[in-house]
């Protein structure tokens, strides 16, 4: 039944007559007796090259593991991606490339070091006294003997660097030992393990 003021129209993908008051005219809408109707003209006109959000089709690139041929979005690109056809090739390619010097986090091979210190007395003593300062407590959240670790406050990868440069006659393991900085119960904090995990992945 058609309304005051409203306009007739007819619907673009079923034919039928309806109405309309002319603002919906103006805001590009009654075009359509109803969603179901709008949403299948859309469906077929508004695909690929004719969406409104189209923006270049699959660009062709090339596996730099196994050369294999496919497509990418240019958006995809733009965030550094199209080296690899798949996450599989991706990871593949980073085990055999991005490991020791190459890797993202490396910090001069100290690991083994590192855990060497770690299970030295001198190491276990200074945890231990973290603990007790701290009242054997997290800083951060306060949970009192939840799997509680020791943290370096000015990280332990950057004391080592210093070792190596003001000790440099030294072998590394000895030099630590004996670098005040490491040792400072000023620049250790107890942590419980989520809370360290959140710093240690900021750094």
């Amino acid at each position: 039944m058609r309304g005051k003021n409203q306009i007739e129209r007819t619907c673009q993908t079923c034919g039928k007559k309806f109405y309309v008051i002319p603002y919906i005219i103006k805001t590009n809408r009654g075009k359509f007796c109803s969603y179901k109707c709008r949403y299948i003209w859309m469906s077929k006109n508004q695909k690929g090259k004719n969406s409104p959000a189209w923006r270049g089709g699959k660009i062709k690139r090339v596996c730099q593991l196994c050369n294999k041929e496919f497509g990418i979005f240019p958006s995809k690109i733009k965030y550094n991606y199209g080296k690899f056809c798949s996450p599989r090739c991706y990871y593949i390619w980073g085990s055999e490339n991005r490991r020791g010097k190459n890797g993202y986090n490396w910090k001069g091979g100290i690991t083994p070091l590192a855990s060497k210190i770690r299970n030295s007395e001198k190491y276990l003593k200074w945890r231990s006294d973290i603990f007790i300062r701290d009242n054997f407590t997290c800083q951060k959240c306060k949970i009192k003997g939840n799997r509680i670790e020791a943290h370096h406050i000015k990280s332990f990868s950057k004391l080592i660097q210093e070792v190596k440069k003001y000790l440099p006659l030294l072998d590394l393991y000895a030099g630590a030992m004996i670098y005040t900085p490491l040792w400072d119960l000023d620049n250790g904090i107890t942590l419980c393990e989520k809370c360290h995990n959140k710093i240690n992945k900021k750094r």
